[in-house]
């Protein structure tokens, strides 16, 4: 998959709560190639300054689609630019 298209993809994450028992918190998250694939996350950590808070799953799509609108625009920008 082109780094382009991966532009577009964004990331669900759900924070555990101490006991690791259920979920805390869920973030909407776009794609970041150099996210490891296990890694400790907390609530202040650089990744969710970029992300958007959900408040519970329903919000899911509407949040998809502002993303999808913010990497509608960049992409055009960029091809305004060449």
């Amino acid at each position: 998959m082109s780094a382009s298209s991966r532009l577009a993809d964004i990331l669900l994450l759900c924070l555990l709560d101490r006991r690791n028992d259920a979920i805390d918190k869920l973030y909407v998250v776009p794609c970041v190639d150099s996210l490891a694939k296990e890694q400790t996350l907390t609530a202040n950590s650089s990744l969710l300054a970029t992300s958007m808070s959900l408040d519970d799953l329903s919000q899911l799509h509407a949040a998809a689609n502002q993303f999808a609108g913010k990497f509608e625009r960049k992409r055009s920008v960029e091809t305004r630019l060449r």
